[in-house]
């Protein structure tokens, strides 16, 4: 008997993840329809934000990235 309920909590397992996953998509979704209208996105300001708060000159079109990135990948050039 203790092989069958081993059997079934195994097979359940990605079930029981997969609830989890929807559970907090659906929550996600719950907050942002309740955080009120949206507001219009400016990808250039967007852009401009994020380099002027890593430090770096917002108005060269080229740019090498100093070191490691924030999330640990490689330096690379980026193109604004």
């Amino acid at each position: 008997m203790g092989t069958v309920r081993k059997t079934i909590t195994v097979a359940n397992q990605p079930i029981q993840r997969h609830k989890a996953e929807l559970k907090t998509i659906r929550s996600a979704l719950e907050d942002g329809e309740s955080s009120g209208p949206p507001h219009p996105f400016n990808p250039d300001a967007f852009k401009q934000r994020i380099l002027l708060v890593r430090g770096v000159n917002p108005h060269r079109k080229n740019y090498s990235a100093p070191g490691k990135c924030p999330n640990g990948n490689a330096p690379g050039v980026f193109t604004v």
